[in-house]
C-alpha cells in the first residue's frame, strides 16, 4: 500500500491526516510522516476540510507492505503488545486507526526516525534490546525477528522499536530460544565482524552472551533472557 505526499486520509468525519513524505520501510510496514488536522468542532463537517482550521500535529502513518497476515493482526498488537506497560516506553504510541480497502493503517504519535548508528550495538543498546525481548517472553510473546530498520533513534541515542506488528505468541520454549538466537545474530551483524570490547566489563558480558546464544549445541544455549542478564549492569 503506497501513500503519496499530499494525500489525505480520514478516520472519521472530524479526523483527517495529510501525508507529508515517506519515512521508513521495514519488512512488514511502511511508515509515512503525516500531519493530523484538528478540526473546528464549531463548524459543520462539510466545511472542515475547506477551511483548514485549527492546529496540526505531526504523526506517523503505518501501512502494511503487503496483505495483512496473522503476524500483523492489528487488534492483537493493540491489545497484547502495545498495551504492555513495562516496555511501552520502547514502543510507538498509537493514536488512531484508519480502515482502508487494502488493510488497516495505524496512526502513531510522531517520533524521530534516525537510523541505527554504525557504531551500535554498544553494550548498553544490546542489553536494552535483550531486556525488551525478556519482557515480551515473560508475557509469552516473541519478537518475530529483529531487523535494523525496526529501530528508530533520536539524536540522544534513545530508540523505539517499530517491529511490534511482527510480535507473536511464543508457542514453545523453542520459539523463545530462537528469539534469543535472533538477538545474538542481530548484535553480531551490526558489530560488523568486530568482537565486543574485551577491556570493559560490559564488553566481556556481551561476548559471553553472544557465545551462549549462538552455541552450535542447542543444549548449551540459554533458556531465558534473564539468564543472560544476570549480573550485568
Amino acid at each position: 500500500m503506497n501513500l503519496a505526499p499530499g494525500q489525505r486520509l480520514s478516520s472519521g468525519e472530524r479526523s483527517a491526516y495529510d501525508v507529508i513524505e515517506a519515512g521508513r520501510r521495514t519488512p512488514l510496514f511502511d511508515f509515512y510522516r503525516a500531519r493530523k488536522v484538528f478540526q473546528d468542532f464549531r463548524l459543520a463537517p462539510p466545511w472542515l476540510y475547506e477551511t483548514g482550521v485549527d492546529e496540526c500535529l505531526n504523526v506517523l502513518i503505518r501501512v502494511p507492505t503487503g496483505p495483512a497476515a496473522p503476524a500483523t493482526d492489528l487488534p492483537f498488537e493493540l491489545e497484547q503488545v502495545l498495551a504492555l506497560a513495562e516496555v511501552a516506553h520502547r514502543f510507538p504510541l498509537p493514536v488512531d486507526r484508519i480502515d482502508l480497502a487494502e488493510g488497516s493503517a495505524l496512526v502513531l504519535a510522531g517520533l524521530p526516525l534516525g537510523e541505527l548508528p554504525p557504531t551500535e550495538p554498544t553494550t548498553r543498546f544490546a542489553r536494552e534490546v535483550l531486556e525488551m525481548v525478556g519482557s515480551l517472553h515473560r508475557r509469552n510473546l516473541v519478537t518475530g525477528g529483529l531487523e535494523p530498520s525496526a529501530f528508530a533513534f533520536d539524536e540522544a541515542g534513545r530508540w523505539t522499536f517499530l517491529g511490534t506488528g511482527g510480535v507473536t505468541l511464543a508457542r514453545s520454549d523453542a520459539a523463545r530460544a530462537a528469539d534469543l538466537a535472533d538477538w545474538g545474530e542481530f548484535c553480531v551483524e551490526h558489530l560488523g565482524g568486530r568482537a565486543p570490547d574485551s577491556t570493559t566489563e560490559g564488553g566481556r558480558w556481551l561476548a559471553g552472551a553472544l557465545r551462549r546464544c549462538l552455541a552450535s549445541d542447542p543444549s548449551r544455549r540459554p533458556r531465558s533472557a534473564a539468564e543472560l542478564l544476570r549480573g550485568v549492569r
